[in-house]
Formats: structure tokens, C-alpha cells, sequence
């Protein structure tokens, strides 16, 4: 029979952890100037919901990854960071723009850029 020998718990500092990688997403064409920092390191789960066509499930991956954008409402003022609240205030053509960024950053993973 095997031993079993219960390990000691890392410390914060050792412990292991799985890959956080965010990407800085610049949108182009009419959203020029408009760009979002994002986590592209997805689980599994996320990946499903984002593919998937439930809208719900998209955006509660996006408000879960993005971490910073420079996004601004109607009147031109400053959306609050990325939420599931935060993108009420995205009109669909923009919402449209960013899950296609999104899905292409997470596609082309850490690839450098090429200029």
C-alpha cells in the first residue's frame, strides 16, 4: 500500500499559481483610439461561456478578464472599470467591437506583435 504523507501548505510566496497574462487590446477602425487590458489566460469554463451565443455569459466573462479600458458613455464621461453593470452602458456596436477583439486576442495567445 502506498504512503500517504500529508504536505506541508506553501507559503504565500512559494505557492503555485496558474498563468495570468494580460494582453493590452487596441480597437481600430471607427473604435481608433478605444482599447481594453485583459486577462487571456481563460479556464475552460470561460472559454465555453465566450463562445457560446448567450450574451449574458459573454459579458460576465468579459467583466471577469478586462481590468482596465478607457471607455466613455454617450456624454463622454469615463464607464466605470469593466462590470457586468459597467457594460449596461456599452451600445452594442462597441460591445460588438470588443468581444471580437477579445476572441482574437485570446486566439493569438502571446505571439509578438508584428509592425
Amino acid at each position: 500500500m502506498a504512503k500517504v504523507i500529508k504536505a506541508p501548505s506553501p507559503s504565500p510566496e512559494t505557492a503555485r499559481k496558474q498563468d495570468v497574462e494580460i494582453v493590452h487590446v487596441e480597437l481600430d477602425g471607427r473604435w481608433s483610439g478605444w482599447w481594453f487590458d485583459a486577462d487571456i489566460s481563460l479556464t475552460l469554463a470561460q472559454f465555453r461561456a465566450v463562445g457560446s451565443e448567450k450574451l449574458d455569459e459573454t459579458i460576465r466573462v468579459l467583466s471577469e478578464v478586462i481590468s482596465d479600458w478607457n471607455y466613455v458613455d454617450k456624454r463622454g464621461e469615463p464607464l466605470p472599470p469593466a462590470s457586468a453593470s459597467g457594460f449596461d452602458d456599452v451600445g452594442l456596436p462597441l460591445l460588438r467591437a470588443t468581444v471580437l477583439a477579445y476572441i482574437g486576442a485570446v486566439g493569438n495567445g502571446s505571439e509578438p506583435e508584428k509592425n
